[in-house]
């Protein structure tokens, strides 16, 4: 894959966090294993993550990655309660 089309994706989280997938038999994978998909992303070029605060634990596997800040550009979700403000929502309970 060439760099400049690979820097241009994104790699979604969801299913490091989930058993998501309509095609996923095997369920959601080891943490080793969602680093393991970080790491070659980024071999290939791929310098963004998609994530949001529902996708399970995928947000925690995402920041136990050694140095995710450095090396990957997280893009993440916020679900806000009806009952929250945003500012309340993406703050750490």
């Amino acid at each position: 894959m060439e760099r400049e089309l690979a820097s241009k994706l994104i790699l979604g989280t969801a299913q490091f966090g989930l058993k998501y997938g309509i095609n996923n038999q095997n369920g959601k994978p080891k943490e080793a294993d969602s680093h393991e998909v970080m790491g070659e992303a980024h071999k290939l070029g791929i310098r963004s993550l998609d994530t949001a605060d529902v996708y399970g634990d995928a947000q925690e596997i995402i920041a136990r990655y050694p140095h995710p800040k450095d090396v990957f550009k997280i893009l993440s979700k916020v679900s806000i309660d009806q009952d929250k403000n945003l500012q309340n929502s993406i703050k750490k309970p």
